[in-house]
């Protein structure tokens, strides 16, 4: 029952964007906008909630990295990160059944995830580096799925050899 008011209560807050299955730019701009709005509250949920909260923040968070425009995808990566370092397989699990989102992440990663455009972000950006580094170490010998170990692996040598960057 409480996982149910939960979810209710997210929902009613208007946590899970409404048009994330929306085409085009409306799309875009929508999915924006829910996340500059709800940002701390989607951290929160990120870090502290159950599998069953963050299901639907995953699959938002992915679907708006898929259909980013510029800027967009600063914004949503470190909320990914995020999601990687406490719902690992879920994120796995959804950057598995889209490839090219995946493919797309790991390729942008060093500008959009470890550069600090903003300044004083160095140490945090570090800091998500090593988390992520230990989440997918840890997960990559856990035998769990072979499939989702393979992204973890490659992940995990895509990281390795960024630079976190301050951009002044």
């Amino acid at each position: 029952m409480k996982k149910i008011y939960i979810l209710f209560l997210i929902s009613h807050l208007g946590l899970f964007s409404p048009l994330v299955n929306a085409q085009g730019p409306a799309l875009v701009e929508a999915n924006f906008e829910w996340l500059v709005n709800n940002y701390h509250e989607i951290t929160n949920v990120l870090k502290t909630g159950t599998t069953e909260e963050a299901v639907p923040l995953i699959n938002t968070l992915g679907n708006i990295w898929r259909f980013k425009d510029g800027a967009i995808g600063i914004e949503v990566s470190d909320l990914i990160a995020l999601s990687l370092i406490h719902h690992t397989k879920l994120t796995l699990s959804w950057f598995q059944k889209h490839p090219k989102a995946y493919s797309s992440w790991l390729n942008e990663m060093p500008n959009v995830l470890f550069t600090d455009y903003a300044g004083g972000k160095v140490d945090e950006l570090y800091k998500t580096k090593e988390s992520l580094l230990i989440i997918l170490s840890n997960y990559q010998f856990s035998n769990i799925e072979v499939k989702l170990e393979a992204l973890a692996d490659e992940m995990t040598n895509v990281i390795k050899p960024i630079e976190v960057r301050e951009i002044e």
